[in-house]
């Protein structure tokens, strides 16, 4: 870039050339990276916050059967913390804002291995949030299947390098958004997704620095034995690799998603306000609102800790 810069430089010996020039310069520096739609230090406000907390026994209630499989998982369910839906407002609104999709929102650097912790969504806070927003994901929180029952997801598990995510009952359902369509020629287009009562993946990076979700498996039952997760056409996905705003699915051939950001459900005219009140607004840093007392928003439970991971 600074070798591009100099070129111009000497090329160009009109005023304009030169503001260029320097243009391409200032450029050519450093540039901030914008921050992450959830940080270690978004979480430890969350926590003080008491918006998330440490509850084992809710923990050990919501994963239910799943626990001891989740602990196979070597994720410590003593790490584990509850989300209420306002901690998930803060963050869904903050990706609505910047036009991030789900995919992006859960592979942050925060849900890796190295930080050490997890969050936990129960299926009230994730029902409250879809009311709110659309997810535009693979894995909606409640859905018509084809054979006519409903499916909802009853936790949603993000951290400590794993994402977990549970549903009340298994089938196969029409995705509604075309982002999600895939073509086979000369078959035509599928939209059929298989969802399960346990569908797990790795949170991590690839050796180009990618997001990656991997290891996608799903299993009838936390106890049963873990299968293929299936995609339009009944193509196995094992993975899912974030390149900005689209998604490569990894299955016999790779498909480009590129899914619609999440998005509000209508219009909340409180939001904005209820957000400042809780101190995380949309744009701009989360801190503790001074509005309200300190004894009231839970800031005794203690912050998650990485284990060397980035803190920010």
């Amino acid at each position: 870039m600074r070798g591009l810069c100099g070129a111009v430089l000497w090329w160009g010996r009109r005023g304009a050339i030169w503001s260029w020039g320097l243009i391409l310069l200032l450029l050519s520096g450093d540039v901030a990276a914008e921050p992450p739609l959830l940080g270690y230090g978004d979480v430890t406000f969350l926590v003080k916050a008491g918006l998330i907390r440490p509850d084992p026994a809710r923990v050990r209630s919501v994963l239910s059967a799943a626990a001891s499989r989740i602990a196979a998982e070597k994720i410590a369910l003593e790490r584990i913390y509850v989300a209420s839906a306002p901690a998930m407002e803060c963050a869904l609104e903050r990706a609505t804002v910047r036009r991030s999709n789900i995919v992006q929102l859960f592979t942050e650097d925060v849900f890796l291995a190295n930080q050490g912790f997890s969050v936990l969504f129960d299926a009230e806070a994730l029902a409250t949030s879809a009311k709110a927003f659309e997810f535009h994901s693979a894995f909606p929180v409640t859905t018509k299947l084809r054979n006519g029952v409903t499916a909802k997801m009853t936790f949603l598990l993000a951290g400590q390098g794993k994402l977990v995510i549970g549903y009340d009952r298994g089938g196969t359902y029409d995705h509604p958004d075309r982002e999600y369509a895939v073509k086979i020629w000369p078959f035509g287009t599928f939209t059929g997704y298989d969802l399960s009562p346990y569908i797990r993946m790795d949170i991590a990076r690839d050796n180009s620095g990618h997001r990656i979700l991997a290891g996608l498996k799903v299993a009838q039952s936390p106890q049963a034995s873990l299968s293929d997760f299936k995609g339009p056409g009944d193509f196995s996905i094992d993975g899912l690799r974030v390149e900005g705003p689209s998604i490569i699915a990894s299955a016999l051939r790779d498909t480009k998603i590129t899914p619609r950001p999440i998005g509000e459900r209508g219009s909340d005219p409180d939001r904005p306000s209820r957000l400042a009140r809780l101190g995380c607004p949309p744009q701009g840093a989360w801190k503790m609102p001074t509005s309200l007392p300190t004894a009231s928003l839970g800031a005794s439970a203690p912050p998650p800790t990485g284990s060397g991971g980035v803190s920010r």
